[in-house]
């Protein structure tokens, strides 16, 4: 009698997925196990299980992918080193085992989100300001970049709004935005009260000047407290009339203060 060893010293043949898209979740990760890069590997015996690892570990995550382990994560840094080659192993039941490559194509499908500040509103005689503070969020947040754009819808006094836009896009392209409306108002429109007439005036002069830059302070023209928002036109017409004696005549002097 003799004891005869029977061994399976083939290896596997290991058949890899040439390409494989990979997709981040909500946390910027996405762990792959080594089965779904399996496309058919098969053994003389039997097969007992699949690893996998990656040629360079690009996620700062405290774990190292470059050794062959049951799965491999993929992170934000992965979609901005794509492809990522990693290695898959098949393993027969003796031990045994071989490795086919695999280019996997790291992909953010995720768009980024972005609150606007409330609307709001202003005098017209303040400045618009700087952008309030806005809510931003991406799977990938390193990646993102934030702009701002302000537009000006304004008529000539001063008044309406200003639409302001935040927009958000991460490293994949992918963007959102949203709109700030900030009104402009005048709470202290113009008005009579803010006007002081020209006190009537009487001389005994002959052929006086009585243009209103001839006469004493007091007597010439209105004094307007106009604000920032206000445009102020100021007018008059004087009309000639006969009076009785002693006085010689009389001037109707008629002024108009348009805010326009």
């Amino acid at each position: 009698t003799f004891t005869l060893t029977v061994v399976d010293g083939i290896a596997p043949t290991a058949v890899c997925d040439e390409i494989t898209d990979v997709n981040l979740s909500s946390d910027g990760l996405a762990e792959v196990f080594a089965e779904t890069f399996d496309d058919g590997s098969h053994d003389n015996c039997c097969l007992s299980h699949f690893e996998v690892r990656k040629m360079e570990d690009n996620c700062n995550d405290g774990h190292d992918d470059t050794v062959f382990g049951p799965s491999v994560v993929f992170c934000c840094e992965d979609v901005e080193n794509n492809p990522v080659t990693v290695v898959f192993r098949a393993y027969d039941c003796f031990d045994n085992y071989n490795d086919c490559m695999v280019e996997v194509t790291v992909q953010d499908k995720i768009a980024p989100t972005i609150i606007c500040p409330p609307n709001k509103t202003i005098e017209c005689h303040d400045p618009v300001g700087a952008p309030d503070p806005y809510t931003a969020d991406d799977n990938c947040p390193a990646d993102t970049t934030i702009t701002i754009t302000t537009t000006s819808n304004l008529n000539s006094c001063g008044e309406g709004y200003y639409t302001r836009t935040y927009t958000i896009t991460d490293g994949a392209g992918l963007s959102a935005s949203c709109t700030q409306t900030i009104n402009v108002e005048n709470s202290d429109p113009f008005s009579e009260d803010d006007i002081t007439w020209p006190w009537d005036y009487t001389t005994d002069e002959c052929d006086p000047a009585l243009d209103p830059e001839d006469l004493p302070a007091g007597y010439q023209e209105p004094v307007v407290y106009d604000g920032p928002c206000d445009h102020i036109a100021v007018t008059y017409t004087d009309q000639l009339l006969p009076t009785n004696f002693p006085a010689c005549f009389k001037i109707l002097r008629k002024w108009i203060v348009i805010d326009w």
